[in-house]
């Protein structure tokens, strides 16, 4: 394939498809200049300068690298070839001192060829990017591709100029070097996304799926706003959450307030507000953005878009079962099977008396618990040590580093893991009850006993639940469970309630990883008719048909080319997928228009007064 336009193809493509800016994972091997004290590199921003497609081997770039780093007199981590993951290549190529005694130092990333890149470039992405805005290198950055197959290559440069030539290095990701030095770029905040229309077709496709499944199962549809005092917050997980938020003071104002990370506390508020006047149950959800100032990296960005399902005033495991029924009814209306998914559940009451039998206190039993759910993402000498400062002795640390064992299917009866998981009988009550209620659903085989999930959110309560896809390569897809209290805490009345919430960041990665998702293209609305002109007399007859189509509830268009070349024009009625072209020819002064269907390739001759009927409209 040759790119033409390395400023306007190759930069929104690797921009926008491989979501450069957003993938987030560990950039490794920056150059020693950019390199701090403890071996991650400052903020830096790249532009693009060149573009080459060629086919390369990837050991000869890796050896060459190398020798690159080697003669340099760098450490081979520090230049040469870069690794930022198994399938991403940087190769540095060597310093180019500038008149003006400043360093250029060119990388280039390379990025596999993909089918799904290929149809977004030769579709065209005309969107105008002249820069790539790769900044935050110490937070990291990579390009998901497959590595057995590299083709498309792009150079970026970073100047190394003094601190007085900096000026267009600004820290505020908003504005963008620029590449001539004549005008400013701008682009979204990193760990954001845009959505251009078959991106946003995408978001659409998956939000239908979860409002279909939430309004089957009796759910009515709620929001709340996007930002909240900061005391709404702070209230329940105390100040160290406000580094997790983004908080703001309006100017010249006191008050503060934050946007909303999750939306179960808005719930409960909300909730509260009505009082003893809220009918029980209450079965809500809704789909909200909500905002975490955190790393951006695979599967959690800083905005997403997440679906809430919420039952208020119902203490029974029917309730939990509920919840889980309608996540998994969203999923598979999304193709996704219990093949795909697993539902893993615990209980805070089994985990609490597990952590007691261990030997960590009851005041420490919050912290032992948000332990337990970051134990897959710590390294295990920094658990062994935030286990000891629990109180634990060698024994229990390696105990706790074990706890819950292999999962268990749910089709187990509960009753019979009481000497599995050493806790009394009783204590496994609801999961006894909860099993029933999941095998009255069809629901055992997508859910197993899992007593690792514990959820680090202290406001849980009872029975607690992730959704994984099965082949542990992403985060959750969903995550809840039980909170009894919270709307009490938030000055309501004693409801007991339970919930979930499904972020869209993960769930689309595992769709698109399964091949469920189709192109963008694919799920954009199709046009019933196409409608052209063939004569310059019947041109000013094209807006009243629109019109009329429009008015009968059918979707119209036409096109904006000036050609009478029917192939041409028939070219852009199916680029656009339309159902029908209808063509205003010579007979159309006879009152009859040209139908042809595109799917079939038939075409016959309809009045226009039939015109409506024939295209299905109302």
């Amino acid at each position: 394939m040759h790119l033409e336009d390395p400023i306007t193809q190759i930069g929104p493509l690797l921009q926008q498809t491989v979501h450069l800016a957003d993938a987030g994972q560990d950039v490794h091997g920056l150059p020693g200049d950019l390199a701090t004290g403890d071996g991650m590199a400052p903020t830096r921003r790249f532009d693009v300068i060149s573009h080459d497609v060629a086919g390369i081997d990837l050991q000869q770039i890796a050896d060459r690298g190398r020798e690159d780093g080697r003669r340099s007199g760098e450490t081979e981590q520090a230049a040469g070839l870069a690794v930022a993951s198994a399938n991403t290549r940087f190769d540095a190529v060597p310093d180019v001192r500038q008149a003006d005694g400043h360093v250029d130092r060119e990388y280039r990333i390379f990025v596999a060829r993909d089918d799904f890149l290929e149809r977004r470039l030769e579709a065209g992405m005309e969107r105008s990017v002249r820069r790539l805005n790769h900044a935050d290198p110490a937070a990291g950055t990579s390009i998901d591709t497959d590595a057995d197959a590299i083709n498309h290559c792009c150079t970026l440069r970073t100047p190394s100029r003094p601190d007085n030539h900096s000026a267009r290095h600004c820290p505020d990701r908003g504005i963008l070097p620029s590449m001539a030095g004549s005008s400013h770029v701008y682009q979204a905040p990193r760990g954001t996304r845009d959505f251009l229309p078959e991106d946003m077709a995408v978001r659409l496709h998956i939000e239908q799926a979860w409002r279909t499944a939430a309004v089957t199962h009796g759910f009515l549809e709620i929001e709340g706003p996007t930002f909240e005092h900061l005391e709404l917050y702070t209230s329940k997980s105390g100040p160290g959450i406000v580094s997790e938020l983004f908080s703001f003071k309006r100017s010249g104002g006191e008050t503060e307030f934050a946007l909303r990370p999750e939306f179960t506390p808005t719930l409960a508020r909300m909730a509260a507000a009505q009082g003893r006047g809220l009918p029980v149950p209450t079965r809500w959800f809704s789909m909200p953005w909500h905002y975490r100032a955190e790393r951006p990296q695979r599967g959690r960005l800083r905005e997403f878009r997440q679906f809430n399902v919420d039952v208020i005033g119902d203490a029974s495991p029917a309730a939990d079962a509920e919840t889980i029924a309608v996540a998994l009814a969203a999923l598979a209306r999304l193709g996704l099977t219990a093949d795909d998914v697993q539902v893993r559940i615990s209980h805070r009451a089994v985990v609490n008396r597990m952590l007691n039998d261990l030997g960590v206190a009851d005041d420490r039993i919050t912290a032992a618990q948000d332990l337990l759910d970051k134990r897959d993402r710590i390294e295990p000498d920094a658990f062994a040590a935030k286990a000891t400062e629990l109180g634990l002795d060698p024994d229990a640390v390696t105990r706790l580093a074990a706890m819950g064992g292999e999962a268990v299917p749910a089709s187990t009866d509960p009753a019979t893991l009481s000497e599995v998981w050493s806790v009394p009988a009783e204590t496994l009550t609801e999961l006894v009850e909860l099993r029933e209620e999941l095998e009255a659903r069809g629901l055992l085989e997508f859910c197993r006993w899992d007593i690792s999930i514990v959820r680090g959110l202290a406001y849980y309560t009872g029975a607690v639940w992730e959704i994984h896809e099965t082949s542990g390569n992403e985060r959750a897809i969903a995550g809840g469970g039980r909170y009894d209290n919270l709307v009490e805490s938030f000055g309501g009345p004693s409801l007991p309630a339970c919930g979930f919430g499904m972020g869209d960041v993960v769930l689309e990665l595992v769709l698109r990883d399964r091949s469920l998702i189709e192109q963008g293209a694919d799920l954009l609305p199709r046009p019933d008719a196409f409608v052209l002109s063939m004569t310059d007399e019947n041109d000013s007859a094209v807006v009243p048909m629109l019109s009329r189509l429009r008015a009968a509830g059918l979707h119209a268009r036409t096109t904006g080319k000036s050609t009478r070349n029917l192939g041409k024009l028939l070219k852009d009625a199916n680029k656009c997928r339309a159902r029908h072209a209808v063509i205003l020819g010579e007979e159309f002064a006879d009152g009859s228009v040209t139908v042809k269907d595109l799917d079939s390739a038939e075409q016959s001759t309809v009045a226009v007064d039939e015109l409506v009927d024939r295209l299905g409209g109302g």
